[in-house]
């Protein structure tokens, strides 16, 4: 087994005590309902059972590696000291040390603001909201296209935390007027929050479908084409 960062909790997923053809590691950022968390000290999450079922028919058992951040867990992948990661978006640049899956699931990344608040920025784009002098947040490490790479690494209006619940604590207290959120988790935080003050702004920052990445250091392409076959018939 490889080694990873002490700081790095692993634990070991075993399936059915069934001898494994092999066993990979995934990456796991912070929590981020509904499609991962921690739940009786067991990981879970609709991504995460996926991947339990699709690596259970393969015949590869799990392990699981904490990473603080997303952007730590894609540095981890391309050194080699994780197999692979979740909910991960193509990029060419990503392309040169991983390989992906099929992807599982589609995605949209959206805007979240306060009720009412900026009724005049109602039909603007990030670009507008940012240009009017508003404050954003948005998840370190996570891909947003290439058109909007720059945009949001390198303007000092976008902040860069790492967990979903920081992002909305900070719209949620004034600090930021904006936070860009997969719309999923985004609604199911306001939803297990009881949130009302807060909505989705009409713009799309991002549409995508969202693939399981795999690193090329430790993972060959023969694995991969079996998982994907797999996929194809289970897919979210």
């Amino acid at each position: 087994m490889k080694t990873i960062l002490l700081s790095l909790c692993i634990v070991l997923y075993s399936i059915n005590s069934i001898a494994c053809e092999k066993t990979l590691t995934l990456g796991l950022g912070a929590e981020w309902k509904p499609y991962y968390f921690e739940e009786q000290g067991k990981h879970t999450g609709a991504d995460i059972q996926f991947i339990q079922n699709i690596l259970a028919t393969a015949n590869i058992c799990l392990v699981y590696v904490k990473i603080p951040t997303s952007k730590r867990a894609v540095v981890e992948l391309e050194k080699g000291n994780i197999d692979f990661l979740y909910g991960a978006s193509y990029s060419s640049a990503r392309d040169k040390f991983a390989r992906f899956s099929t992807p599982y699931r589609s995605e949209n990344v959206r805007i979240f603001w306060i009720k009412n608040k900026y009724k005049h920025l109602t039909n603007g784009t990030l670009s507008d909201l940012v240009g009017a002098g508003l404050l954003g947040v948005s998840n370190r490490g996570s891909y947003l296209g290439s058109h909007l790479k720059d945009e949001i690494e390198t303007n000092s209006s976008i902040y860069l935390v790492t967990t979903i619940k920081q992002r909305m604590k900070m719209l949620e207290n004034g600090r930021v007027d904006f936070a860009i959120e997969e719309e999923v988790a985004g609604l199911n935080y306001l939803r297990q929050h009881s949130l009302k003050n807060i909505e989705l702004h009409p713009f799309v920052v991002f549409q995508n479908e969202v693939s399981l990445m795999f690193s090329r250091k430790t993972v060959p392409k023969q694995t991969v084409d079996k998982i994907n076959l797999i996929i194809k018939q289970n897919k979210i």
